[in-house]
């Protein structure tokens, strides 16, 4: 699926495990359920997507790619990595993000987290000016 314009596809319960979804574009997609273990979806357009009850999304790589507005409920992104990853106007709750690697260039302006998980995350210099964090937590984790 590498650079594959997968602009408003319907993933639900797909088993999409170390799936290669590289500079593809992915706006509006919508993976409610989905398995995305070891899946790599660096430097993808993935603007507006719906990422709910993602409940195996250990290991992905977001790295590069850009979520803005993008949904992200009752999910798992553990040892996941988002270094330059545009998380801009994201609205995430109740998902965890244990072990997850952000970077500086990581941004989550205007974010809203929600009951959302940082435990043992790397975050040093991810900016999250303007985001709005409540009820959160981070534990061990580096920001």
């Amino acid at each position: 699926f590498n650079r594959a314009d997968l602009t408003n596809a319907k993933f639900s319960f797909a088993n999409l495990t170390s799936a290669s979804v590289r500079d593809a574009l992915l706006d509006r997609a919508d993976f409610t359920s989905a398995v995305l273990a070891y899946a790599d979806f660096s430097h993808a357009s993935m603007n507006c997507v719906i990422l709910e009850n993602v409940q195996n999304g250990v290991h992905c790589n977001f790295d590069g790619a850009s979520l803005q507005g993008s949904v992200i409920s009752k999910s798992v992104f553990a040892d996941s990595t988002f270094r330059g990853t545009n998380l801009k106007w994201v609205s995430a709750e109740s998902s965890y993000f244990d072990r997850a690697t952000f970077d500086p260039e990581t941004t989550f302006s205007g974010a809203y987290l929600l009951n959302c998980f940082f435990f043992f995350a790397k975050a040093y210099g991810a900016r999250f000016d303007g985001a709005n964090v409540k009820n959160g937590r981070v534990s061990l984790g580096n920001l």
